[in-house]
C-alpha cells in the first residue's frame, strides 16, 4: 500500500490562513485529505504542520491522520518541499509515497488512484502535468515549439508540458538516492481541467469553489 504526505503550513503568503479557509462549508484542506481517504491505494496519510493548530483543525474532521511537526529550520515560505518530504520519510510507514498539496482540492479520488496504476505499471516515479498546445517564446522571444514561417494549428504543434504540482509518487529508495521527488527516470501523468486548478491567488480560490459548489 501506500503513504499519501500532505504538508500543511499556518501561514500562506499570497492568502492568509489559506489551508483553513472554507470553500464549499469546508476548511481547504478537507478536499484533498478526503479525496485520500477513499483511494482504495492509500493506507496512511501524514500530515506535515509546523503549528499544533493544524492538528486541532484537522482532528476536527478526520480521526485517522498521523502528523509530523516539521524542526523549526524548515519553518517560513521559501523551504523546499523536498526539505519537507525528506524530514517526513520516517513516520512514512510504507515504501511508495504520493506527495500532494491542499491547493488541489478538486483532485478527485479517482484520478489518484489512475495515477497509482500508472505508477504500479510502468514501475517509474512520476508527477502530475499539464498538457499545452500553444505557441511559446523564450526570453528573447524565439519560437520554442513552432516555426513563425509555417503557421499550423496549435493541436498539431508539439506539445510542452507544465508540472502542476497536483501529484507526486515515488519510492522512498529513489527519493534518498536523489534527494528529489522528482529523478532522471521520472514519468508525467497528465491532469486536465479544472482538477488541475492548483490554489495560489483569490482568483484560484474562487475558481475552485465555483466548481466544487457545482460538484464537477
Amino acid at each position: 500500500m501506500i503513504t499519501a504526505l500532505v504538508p500543511i503550513k499556518r501561514n500562506s503568503q499570497r492568502i492568509p490562513n489559506k489551508n483553513f479557509l472554507e470553500i464549499n462549508s469546508k476548511p481547504l484542506f478537507f478536499w484533498i485529505l478526503n479525496s485520500l481517504l477513499n483511494s482504495e491505494f492509500v493506507d496512511e496519510i501524514v500530515v506535515n504542520h509546523d503549528d499544533d493548530y493544524t492538528v486541532q483543525e484537522v482532528s476536527k474532521y478526520f480521526d485517522s491522520i498521523k502528523f509530523c511537526k516539521r524542526p523549526d529550520e524548515l519553518f517560513g515560505d521559501d523551504v523546499s518541499m523536498n526539505k519537507i518530504i525528506e524530514c517526513s520519510l520516517d513516520e512514512c510507514t510504507n515504501q511508495t509515497i504520493i506527495q500532494v498539496h491542499t491547493t488541489s482540492p478538486l483532485l478527485k479520488t479517482n484520478t489518484i488512484d489512475d495515477a497509482i496504476k500508472f505508477h504500479l505499471d510502468k514501475k517509474q516515479d512520476i508527477f502530475s502535468v499539464n498538457k499545452l498546445y500553444e505557441r511559446f517564446y523564450d526570453k528573447d522571444l524565439t519560437p520554442i515549439n513552432h516555426d513563425i514561417n509555417n503557421l499550423v494549428q496549435t493541436q498539431d504543434l508539439e506539445p510542452l508540458y507544465v508540472e502542476n504540482s497536483a501529484l507526486y509518487i515515488f519510492s522512498k529508495e529513489n527519493f534518498k538516492s536523489n534527494k528529489n521527488r522528482i529523478n532522471s527516470n521520472s514519468n508525467i501523468f497528465e491532469i486536465s481541467f479544472p482538477e488541475n486548478i492548483d490554489i495560489d491567488n483569490f482568483e484560484d480560490f474562487e475558481l475552485a469553489r465555483i466548481f466544487l459548489e457545482k460538484n464537477i
